[in-house]
């Protein structure tokens, strides 16, 4: 369970950007095939139809957190290299200080020496297509992205919530005449049960 867990802040800022650069190429896959289920049920029933938007909407607000689980349990190509380069240039530097000076060998007749053999290379990881490089500089402005667009998006919801109610305050609903006449019809012909009430404001156009 603890592999599934980031161990530091910035890996937790790492895993939101990898989610949020997944969600969005998913997402654009979840969406046109919401579009194509819905020409398919068409003409299917009007409870059929909810049920599938309901579904297309539970996929993309599931998505998310089953994109960071697989980040959190799947480590980034980018990090492993750099882990494993790190590891073979701290052993390279250890052997180096491990072997000794020039002036500290033992002096051997020149019809005794021996040919040593080379020493043997330390395995270096392959490195990263430069793709993974670049996605994982991207990924660490997308967090931003999230944490400025979210308040900017409920703060225009909220004024275009506050600016509906304040245009219906200053509307004037239509209780008679042909305009009331015909609302009333479509209001029996859809068989809706609600009070339907059409209003005009000189605010719009």
């Amino acid at each position: 369970m603890n592999e599934l867990v980031p161990r530091d802040w910035s890996e937790w800022w790492h895993l939101a950007g990898w989610t949020m650069l997944h969600y969005l190429w998913l997402g654009s896959l979840v969406v046109p095939a919401a579009g194509l289920c819905r020409l398919v049920l068409r003409r299917a029933p009007a409870n059929v139809r909810y049920l599938a938007a309901l579904v297309c909407f539970a996929l993309l607000a599931v998505l998310p957190v089953g994109i960071a689980a697989w980040v959190a349990a799947k480590p980034q190509a980018a990090i492993v290299a750099f882990e494993l380069m790190e590891t073979a240039l701290a052993g390279s530097a250890k052997m180096t200080q491990a072997s000794p000076a020039p002036d500290t060998l033992p002096t051997v007749p020149i019809h005794e020496a021996q040919p040593s053999p080379p020493p043997a290379a330390l395995p270096l990881p392959s490195r990263p297509p430069l793709a993974v490089f670049a996605l994982d500089a991207i990924v660490r402005y997308l967090p931003w992205l999230w944490l400025f667009g979210t308040p900017l998006t409920f703060a225009l919801l909220t004024t275009g919530i506050l600016g509906a109610k304040r245009l219906r305050r200053a509307s004037r609903v239509i209780d008679d005449g042909p305009i009331a006449e015909t609302y009333r019809r479509l209001t029996q012909a859809l068989r809706i049960g609600r009070r339907v009430t059409v209003a005009v404001c000189e605010r719009i156009a």
